[in-house]
């Protein structure tokens, strides 16, 4: 994967927080809410489909704030276990947005 649409992908999950709380507030224009969900959805996906729910919460904080193995979090996966599937939910979020 590139490292431009990587750096992409991470600045759009640092970016979740913000759009998921104007989601909530509801007073957005109809595209740029329908854009968010798109882009907050396609983060959920991946994470979903690749993390247990145990795991969810400490993922999507590594994916925000470009955090690593040993920064605390997911406990009971290996090192190489958590790149692994820290980088198939990078390409599957790139994917979704069709960044690759």
């Amino acid at each position: 994967m590139d490292l431009h649409v990587k750096r992409l992908v991470y600045a759009i999950c640092a970016d979740y927080p913000r759009r998921a709380k104007l989601l909530n507030i509801g007073r957005l224009p109809m595209e740029t809410a329908a854009t968010y969900a798109r882009l907050n959805a396609a983060i959920e996906n991946a994470v979903d489909r690749n993390i247990e729910k145990c795991d969810r919460k400490d993922m999507m904080r590594s994916l925000q704030d470009r955090r690593g193995y040993n920064s605390g979090g997911v406990t009971h996966r290996g090192r190489n276990q958590f790149y692994k599937a820290k980088m198939k939910i990078i390409e599957e979020i790139a994917s979704s947005l069709n960044l690759i």
